[in-house]
């Protein structure tokens, strides 16, 4: 933790208030920008809430700029969104029934073994879709594009080991039912992210034949077999 600062109220990804960035970190919750949560969306959102928030500077002109589902300002470094199997998630409740619960620090910090780069930590978050977002970021105080490059292999890494149902991480139970990992492109999430800010400005709809229907989760919706992992995680 000694790249962190250790006073100052800050937001994390999380939507939650911290006394500083370092109690941030200590749980493995990334800072989104300085102060109280005022804010959950994207500054690239049609119907965003940022607009009143200040972004620190990123910490080298060589830093990627990566939007995190839900937050106001960039990261240096990459992101990944985790889907999951319901089929897995169901036997894990089973196996995990005489263990402490799996949380979603447990996974930021398993996941953190995995990364050998010094110069790059790993957190993570739920989402306002609830899905599991790993950020891989770059905590020098001014990262080279090197270190900041190292990084983003990092979090590939990660991706890859995911998608090839790697038994490294079968054998953890935390890490066991994930199924696959999409890297976040700025433009491209920040569409989705208005999307789910537009679904969700909505809380209900009507079917054609005039009966009134809540909206159901749109991921949900787009895939059976995958869905955001919300049913055995939560923030803390």
């Amino acid at each position: 933790m000694s790249h962190c600062r250790g006073s100052g109220l800050v937001c994390g990804h999380n939507g939650e208030t911290y006394a500083s960035e370092c109690a941030a970190w200590a749980e493995r919750v990334s800072v989104d920008y300085k102060g109280g949560c005022a804010a959950v969306g994207s500054k690239h959102g049609k119907n965003s809430r940022c607009g009143g928030i200040k972004c620190s500077p990123l910490p080298s002109e060589d830093c990627t700029k990566v939007f995190p589902p839900g937050g106001c300002c960039p990261i240096c470094g990459a992101a990944l969104r985790l889907l999951y199997s319901q089929k897995l998630s169901d036997w894990s409740v089973e196996a995990i029934r005489d263990v402490d619960p799996v949380v979603v620090q447990t996974i930021a910090e398993k996941f953190r073994e995995h990364v050998k780069v010094t110069e790059c930590d790993v957190f993570a978050y739920l989402s306002l879709e609830s899905d599991i977002i790993v950020l891989v970021i770059a905590i020098s105080d001014s990262p080279t594009k090197l270190q900041v490059e190292a990084c983003i292999r990092e979090a590939e890494k990660l991706q890859a080991l995911i998608k090839q149902h790697s038994p490294t991480l079968l054998t953890e139970l935390p890490l066991s039912f994930f199924t696959t990992a999409m890297m976040i492109d700025p433009v491209s999430d920040s569409m989705r992210r208005w999307f789910f800010h537009f679904i969700f400005a909505r809380s209900d709809t009507y079917s054609s034949n005039g009966s009134r229907n809540e909206l159901k989760n749109p991921l949900i919706m787009a895939s059976h077999d995958y869905v955001g992992v919300s049913i055995l995680m939560s923030s803390g």
